[in-house]
């Protein structure tokens, strides 16, 4: 039987390492929900024009379950229609890695698009 609760703990610990500065919990829920801010140049000087700001909750049963629960924050230089594409995408995302911790991919897909 798979411990749902540990695999998300295990995840979001692994998160916090690679996104130290980006990444929170949740206050009211921080075994389940959290945010992540996915810069295209996130541990970079290069300048960052475009950015976003993520907000999950994981689902009971996640990773077996898919994420739909979420929202895309525009932090820069994005558009609406951007915004759709980069749904659209982690739709796809969610779809094609059930069963598996997926956030640090889905990250590193939206931070390279």
């Amino acid at each position: 039987m798979t411990d749902y609760q540990q695999e998300q703990e295990d995840e979001l610990e692994s998160l916090e390492c690679l996104y130290p500065s980006t990444f929170a919990r949740d206050k009211d829920e921080p075994n389940k929900k959290f945010s992540i801010e996915i810069l295209p140049h996130q541990d970079s000087d290069e300048p960052n024009h475009v950015g976003i700001k993520l907000f999950i909750t994981y689902p009971s049963k996640y990773p077996d379950e898919i994420i739909r629960d979420y929202r895309i924050e525009i932090i820069r230089g994005l558009k609406d229609k951007q915004i759709k594409e980069l749904d659209i995408l982690m739709n796809e995302l969610f779809t094609d890695n059930i069963g598996a911790p997926m956030m640090f991919t889905i990250c590193t897909e939206l931070q390279e698009w």
